[in-house]
């Protein structure tokens, strides 16, 4: 009963010692974290915040989107080249998309007046200089129609 014990214990090391290695080496944990890409983003009158991401290609996106303030132009988003156009409520939002091609997307509001971009690349890294050229402008706030 002993032995068995010893093997069990110096399997179980074994095995944490590889995924220890794996952890150093590779700097992932043992539940892969690019099996999914999850970003936050708020949403009020001023527009989005944040309003760029970076994104890795064939890499499934779970967007929470919380709004603390609704208008008439941010209560829709649209996210035109995937096909989505949400209607927001106040709270949690949750949209979901896998990006399938390399290049900049952009979502905006209902209006077009306010605008955010996903720079996608194969990495899912980009520069700071692209992710400068990327991001939109910060513009006025989209006050069209406040709704509480």
């Amino acid at each position: 009963m002993k032995t068995l014990i010893k093997i069990s214990v110096a399997v179980i090391g074994l095995i944490m010692l590889v995924f220890g290695l794996k952890l150093a080496i590779t700097g992932e944990s043992i539940q892969n974290s690019s099996d999914v890409q999850e970003i936050n983003m708020q949403v009020d009158y001023s527009g989005y915040s944040p309003n760029s991401f970076v994104l890795k290609k064939g890499v499934p996106v779970i967007w929470n989107i919380e709004v603390t303030q609704l208008s008439g132009c941010n209560r829709e988003l649209v996210l035109e080249d995937y096909n989505i156009d949400k209607q927001l409520s106040k709270g949690l939002n949750i949209i979901e998309f896998t990006p399938t091609k390399t290049g900049t997307l952009t979502f905006t509001c209902g209006m077009g007046m306010l605008r955010g971009m996903f720079i996608v690349t194969e990495t899912g890294t980009a520069s700071q200089s692209e992710i400068k050229a990327a991001t939109p402008k910060s513009g006025g706030s989209c006050g069209c129609g406040r709704a509480k």
